[in-house]
């Protein structure tokens, strides 16, 4: 990720933040969440230059809007090293994903074989329409780990009947049974749930940022009305949404 955020010490740091925000996170309705549409390396960098400019007009703050409460500029801080935070979990879980979804596409095109050669040896007599129709298709790794076992248990004690009878073989039995081995020790990956966790959390994340940045931005708005420069010292988040 370009961020900032690339050195050991500043990664601890948003951890931490992360850490610290993850109650109020998580206490956000699914509703209310924004569309993740920015590009985060920017976002994170455009706050992360924007909060000491803030500070520095913390005097002013004082004496314009003494109710404004500063701590705001903390809590824009930790939104930002928040999602740099998360979004370094996305881009993780990703890499460890692609090959448990290689893993996942070999086994279904395999199953696909193996069901087009046991439809016809079904029509043959060899396979009853019940134990064919145990295989359910349906998508996932543990469902596809599922027909693949039951394919392979109904076909292989069959062998010496339909060795030569079809265009099944001994190789692609004993992968079906490898297949199913591996597809049930994808833990927590399976069927993408750590990516779609990580894919909630930063819109969590980007939602309580833009909540933030934007609240803070009023107040610096109606501060420096008379010089006009909000867009320069607060400039829109990248691919800022329609709502807040």
């Amino acid at each position: 990720m370009n961020t900032p955020i690339n050195d050991r010490e500043s990664q601890v740091r948003a951890k931490q933040a992360y850490a610290r925000l993850k109650p109020e996170l998580g206490a956000l309705f699914v509703a209310e969440l924004l569309p993740f549409n920015v590009n985060a390396a920017k976002t994170v960098q455009l706050v992360l230059e924007v909060v000491p400019r803030l500070r520095a007009l913390g005097p002013d703050l004082d004496r314009t809007l003494p109710t404004f409460d500063q701590r705001l500029f903390d809590k824009l801080e930790a939104c930002a090293l928040a999602l740099s935070a998360i979004e370094d979990e996305h881009a993780a879980a990703q890499t460890e994903e692609r090959p448990t979804r290689r893993l996942l596409e070999q086994a279904s095109y395999l199953r696909t074989l193996l069901m087009s050669d046991a439809s016809a040896l079904c029509k043959r007599g060899f396979i009853s329409p019940r134990d064919l129709g145990r295989v359910r298709g349906l998508r996932g790794y543990e469902n596809t780990a599922r027909d693949l076992a039951t394919i392979a248990a109904f076909l292989r004690p069959l062998w010496p009947k339909i060795s030569g009878k079809c265009a099944v073989t001994l190789t692609e039995l004993d992968l079906a049974t490898e297949l199913v081995g591996k597809l049930r020790l994808t833990g927590s990956l399976q069927d993408g749930a750590a990516v779609a966790l990580v894919d909630e959390a930063r819109r969590r994340a980007f939602t309580l940022l833009y909540a933030t940045y934007t609240e803070v931005r009023r107040s610096i708005g109606y501060l420096r009305a008379a010089e006009g420069d909000v867009d320069v010292l607060m400039p829109f988040l990248c691919g800022r949404p329609r709502r807040v």
